[in-house]
């Protein structure tokens, strides 16, 4: 399991003072790679493109608050990864 995280900064909010969505579903994006990364031996440094990426946004995170994300790689098949990620904004 990989854990990362940000402190959500006023660059980073949209003009409700809540973290804008786009810049979760990056974080998301650059987590999920990492985790595979851990698991695997065999792609530890290569580039792994996500292909789906599928967030619900449940609670609002507003400036000044620190995201945290859990990844784990939960399954595989002969040429993709299945990715889980748990958290609170």
């Amino acid at each position: 399991m990989v854990k990362f995280g940000f402190r959500v900064l006023p660059q980073h909010v949209n003009p409700m003072n809540n973290l804008h969505g786009g810049m979760m579903a990056s974080f998301c994006d650059m987590l999920l790679p990492l985790s595979v990364h851990r698991k695997s031996e065999q792609v530890h440094n290569r580039f792994l493109p996500t292909i789906s990426l599928q967030i619900d946004y449940l609670a609002p995170a507003c400036a000044g608050r620190l995201g945290r994300r859990r990844g784990r790689a939960a399954a595989r098949d002969a040429s993709r990864w299945c990715l889980r990620r748990a958290g609170h904004g």
